[in-house]
């Protein structure tokens, strides 16, 4: 008898179980930026033109970004409307890295710092900020220029660590006068793809995602003042995890139902082998 009755209260445990745990993934936003309108739920504090723009390769199926942003540009996300019933969000994007970041180096190159070069973004529920991801990242030379985004390689790592894509966007530095470390990067290709993904707790119908760089060269002396050090976004995208709704009287009873009928049919059968 035990047998039999912990079987069936093991199914019925089971079944609710599942019932309980159908939680629903959802897509909120969602931008390759292949379109030239990118929508006013954008924003940045670039003082320079901004918008959806071709990289230079000729090879790579005139994909298109949103950039360009340097400096010390805040470029934000602004999702509302979204679902009451939503527990987490889920960001992926593609950062592009362009030109001659210099990761961890401190030095002094034509009278600026020429680091660190920061890249990082944070996420709002539209009442406080949340936590910031941010790295180093470095275009330059393995030994004077590290990076601190090293996929669990430690705190300091070789330039291109853990990028997705090197040198595929058909950016090229050629800044003149050459950095003194750097006389054998004259058009040299200098640029990477880094695919990052976040997930967090979330309640509200609002969030916000702020993608920012920090300590980026800006020279006014060129024709494009982030011509040494920018960036962009591609490949937006934010999942909503819904939580799974509660069942309805209905479905409770139908599923004891079922259960109920498991338990008969494991009664017959006992009584079946007995007589």
């Amino acid at each position: 008898m035990k047998t039999v009755v912990s079987s069936v209260l093991a199914a019925g445990l089971s079944l609710g179980a599942a019932v309980a745990s159908a939680n629903t993934n959802i897509t909120v936003y969602q931008n390759d930026f292949q379109a030239p309108v990118i929508g006013s739920e954008w924003t940045s504090n670039s003082p320079y033109s901004w918008g959806t723009t071709d990289t230079v390769s000729t090879t790579d199926g005139n994909r298109r970004f949103l950039g360009y942003f340097g400096g010390n540009n805040i470029t934000t996300l602004m999702l509302t409307g979204l679902p009451a019933d939503v527990i987490s969000l889920q960001l992926e994007f593609d950062a592009y890295l362009l030109w001659s970041w210099d990761g961890n180096d401190m030095r002094s190159m034509n009278g600026v710092m020429a680091g660190p070069d920061v890249f990082g973004f944070q996420y709002g529920n539209g009442t406080a900020p949340g936590t910031r991801n941010e790295w180093t990242f470095s275009h330059g030379d393995p030994v004077t220029q590290p990076q601190s985004y090293c996929e669990g390689a430690g705190a300091s790592c070789a330039p291109t660590t853990g990028a997705e894509e090197r040198y595929t966007l058909g950016y090229r530095f050629q800044i003149t006068p050459m950095e003194a470390d750097m006389a054998t990067t004259a058009n040299a290709p200098m640029d990477s793809v880094y695919r990052m993904t976040w997930q967090g707790a979330h309640t509200g119908n609002t969030a916000s995602f702020s993608f920012y760089s920090r300590g980026l060269q800006v020279r006014q002396d060129r024709s494009f003042a982030y011509l040494d050090e920018a960036w962009g976004l591609d490949n937006v995208k934010v999942t909503a995890v819904l939580a799974a709704p509660i069942p309805e009287p209905a479905t409770w009873a139908s599923m004891l139902a079922g259960v109920a009928l498991m338990a008969g049919w494991s009664w017959k059968r006992r009584d079946a082998r007995r007589s």
